[in-house]
């Protein structure tokens, strides 16, 4: 978790903007435990933590309410907000960008990371181009090789593809590049997909990219198309 921070701080350094331990932090979608939050609060920032659900909700994690997406802090409270894995799984995300807006200083920043549609290997069920290709027969075939996650061990095969089904329906909205920044300029005057940053920063095997990412945009655009995006916006 230390590494995240780090990496977070990296990439918006890049873009002429640093925390300090007067900086107030919003982990948006930040999970029942709220483990990156400890990890900025270990890191000496003023971090907090909002999400539907939350095992011990206090004064640093706050519960969202399901119905409104309104954030539980007052206007122009943070000066950095970021959300991992958060944005494929926001129905109405047009409202969630208001709440975002509303929360951040003048000036704050926001950075987002998420898997787009593209991804080979769909990030939750585990599905070959589940992001794209989401139709019962497609998914009762991989189904049918075996593939599962770690909540369908004991789950048949005709079973496994329905929730497959219903979760890819009903729990995630991937949306293209275009959507997005059609979405986020309502909100954003400076919106930039930072895979490159990412790339150049990254603590995993996406680091060995650095070199020729820097060469060739290409690469970095393709990192985005297939792995992971990295979209950067400032208020």
């Amino acid at each position: 978790m230390a590494r995240d921070v780090a990496l977070h701080r990296a990439i918006i350094g890049e873009f002429g903007h640093r925390l300090d331990s007067e900086s107030l932090v919003l982990d948006f979608g930040c999970g029942d435990e709220g483990e990156m939050v400890i990890a900025y609060r270990q890191a000496g920032f003023q971090a907090f933590g909002a999400d539907l659900r939350i095992v011990r909700a206090s004064e640093w994690l706050r519960v969202i309410p399901g119905d409104s997406y309104r954030l539980p802090f007052p206007d122009a409270t943070f000066d950095f907000l970021y959300s991992n894995s958060v944005l494929e799984h926001v129905e109405d995300l047009d409202l969630a960008l208001g709440e975002m807006h509303r929360v951040l200083k003048p000036s704050g920043v926001a950075l987002h990371l998420f898997p787009p549609p593209g991804r080979p290997i769909e990030a939750h069920v585990f599905v070959p181009f589940g992001g794209i290709l989401r139709g019962r027969a497609w998914l009762l075939l991989w189904a049918l090789a075996g593939v599962r996650n770690s909540f369908q061990r004991n789950v048949g095969i005709r079973e496994r593809a329905r929730r497959n089904y219903a979760y890819l329906h009903e729990k995630t909205f991937y949306r293209t590049k275009r959507e997005l920044e059609r979405l986020f300029r309502r909100y954003f005057h400076r919106v930039t997909f930072a895979d490159r940053q990412m790339i150049r920063h990254s603590y995993g095997k996406a680091k060995y990219l650095s070199p020729y990412a820097e060469r060739v945009g290409f690469i970095a655009r393709c990192y985005g198309s297939l792995h992971q995006r990295c979209l950067f916006c400032e208020k």
